[in-house]
């Protein structure tokens, strides 16, 4: 399934304790660590915007901004360098 396609292919994204810890919250809470929702707002896909708060060679931290004003979810994800790849280590909320 298109489900599960994602979820075997998300885990070359994030950093292993990152990923183990997204199927556990997924399977138990029914929710995407990911996005920290449930359900995704309708106008996320057609506004994405990013913003670097701190970068170096080894770790960045971007604001990921998703939806319309009256939708608007901010993120803060942190990714970590991993032999010379980007992988996602953490999300939350944003302020």
């Amino acid at each position: 399934t298109a489900s599960t396609e994602f979820t075997s292919s998300i885990g070359t994204w994030l950093t292993p304790d990152l990923a183990s810890l997204r199927q556990s919250l997924v399977e138990s809470t029914d929710a995407d660590p990911l996005f920290l929702a449930q359900d995704f707002g309708t106008s996320w896909a057609g506004n994405i915007s990013t913003t670097i708060e701190s970068q170096s060679s080894t770790a960045s931290v971007v604001t990921v901004s998703l939806g319309a004003s009256s939708q608007r979810q901010n993120l803060r994800v942190s990714l970590v360098n991993t032999s010379n790849q980007w992988r996602i280590d953490s999300i939350a909320l944003a302020p």
